[in-house]
This record gives structure tokens, C-alpha cells and sequence, in this order.
């Protein structure tokens, strides 16, 4: 459903919620992309085929205060939907990640100078007290060619145990899953020396994190249509 929304911008019509009811119900934020009037480009720019005057951006996630949504506008057609989770899936190669043998995005080579698939980093803006820890989940050859990231923060506290915070590093952390956002790079810390410990995490975990992506996106549809079964 697309809705509304308290401080819009004047191009955009509103926000498409890609987060479903059972991670909506519990959660302050929900998931979201804009769609916006058509004069705007951009990598992964979606233009809806059964509303032209309207693009959609997959690769641009936010998280949106539940408050902030006013009047829900329109619900997008099945294949204009299905367009917009293609593109999420292609970003966040779940159809490697979660095949029944799951594999992983490739590398991409040439110069290291973007955030990488797998890789821990601090955020540069302090959040209360501390800079969060967030991993990459989307792969290298979108962080390399939009100097983005799609992220999910990692926490140590025990806390939260709804469905969309997996357990990652052996039981000693979790995976916000469901507060997947896409963050520019120069807002990740991303010098070595100011790098977390651990600075990474293995495919086990990110097969993890994936699979509970799906879950929380409700994006068992396209991976079904490519044979591909998630747990």
C-alpha cells in the first residue's frame, strides 16, 4: 500500500510500505520506498507500468515512523509490485543467498573504496550515546557503482525477541532484519583502524540475516517464481 505522509517532499506522491503486518504490528518503523513523479533519475529507478507519471526506488529503504503515515493513497498492481521486489531481491542477491546450497554475491575487482557485502561498520552519526554497528547486506557491485549500502544494524542487547531479529555471531549479537535501510557511504566509518571487532561476519550469518529479510519484506513471492524454496 502506498500512503501519505506528515513532512513530504513536493515530488513525491508517497511511500510504498514493503514491511509486512507481522513486523508492522509490533514495530514503531516500518519499511519503506518513495515513489516519486517521473522527471527524477537514478540507479534502480522503477517506472510503474500501470502508472507511467510514477517511479518507484527500490534501492532507496527507509524507515518510517508509523505516526508520520496519514491517508493510505492506492495499492500498486500485482506486476508494478512484483517489479519493485525483483529489484530488492537483485540488490540483496537472495536468490543466491537463499538457494537450498546458498552462495554468495561475487567480488567485484578494482579499488576498495565502498562498503562491502559482509562487512561490519560503524555509523558516523552518533546515536545517543554511540556510533551503531551495521552490516552490509546489499551486494558489491551496487555499493560500488551508487557509493550506497543497504544496511541492517547488529546488537548485543537480548532484548528483542520478535520475529525479524535473528541471532547472529555464534548467540552473541542480533540482526535488526527488519530495519533494513539504505545509507550513503560516507556516513559509514569506513577506515579500517575504526572498524568493529568482529569486522565481518561469515555467509552462515548473512544466509541468516537473509532469510529473515525475506520474512520480514514478505519476499517469498519472487523467490518462489525463480524455484527457490525459503525455510
Amino acid at each position: 500500500m502506498v500512503y501519505d505522509y506528515r513532512n513530504r517532499s513536493p515530488k513525491t506522491t508517497g511511500l510504498l510500505i514493503l514491511t509486512g503486518d507481522l513486523w508492522n504490528d509490533g514495530m514503531a518503523q516500518v519499511g519503506a520506498i518513495p515513489i516519486t513523479e517521473p522527471d527524477e533519475e537514478g540507479p534502480s529507478a522503477t517506472r510503474l507500468s500501470t502508472l507511467p507519471d510514477l517511479m518507484a526506488w527500490p534501492g532507496r529503504l527507509l524507515l518510517v515512523e508509523q505516526e508520520r503515515l496519514t491517508a493510505s493513497l492506492f495499492r500498486l498492481a500485482r506486476e508494478d509490485m512484483a517489479q519493485v521486489e525483483d529489484a530488492i531481491c537483485r540488490i540483496l542477491s537472495l536468490s543466491d543467498l537463499c538457494a537450498e546450497l546458498p552462495g554468495q554475491p561475487p567480488t567485484v575487482p578494482g579499488r576498495v573504496d565502498y562498503p562491502r557485502w559482509s562487512e561490519i561498520y560503524y555509523s558516523k552519526r552518533r546515536i545517543g550515546q554511540e556510533h551503531k554497528r551495521y552490516v552490509v547486506v546489499s551486494n558489491d557491485l551496487w555499493n560500488r557503482s551508487t557509493q550506497t549500502a543497504m544496511v541492517v544494524r547488529t546488537t548485543t542487547s537480548p532484548a528483542r525477541h520478535a520475529p525479524g531479529f535473528p541471532w547472529i555471531q555464534g548467540g552473541k549479537a542480533k540482526a535488526c532484519a527488519g530495519e533494513v535501510v539504505t545509507v550513503p557511504a560516507h556516513e559509514l566509518q569506513l577506515r579500517s583502524s575504526e572498524r568493529p571487532f568482529p569486522s565481518s561476519l561469515p555467509r552462515k550469518d548473512m544466509v541468516t540475516i537473509a532469510r529473515e529479510i525475506v520474512v520480514t519484506h514478505e519476499l517469498a513471492g519472487p523467490l518462489l517464481g525463480q524455484g527457490i524454496i525459503c525455510p
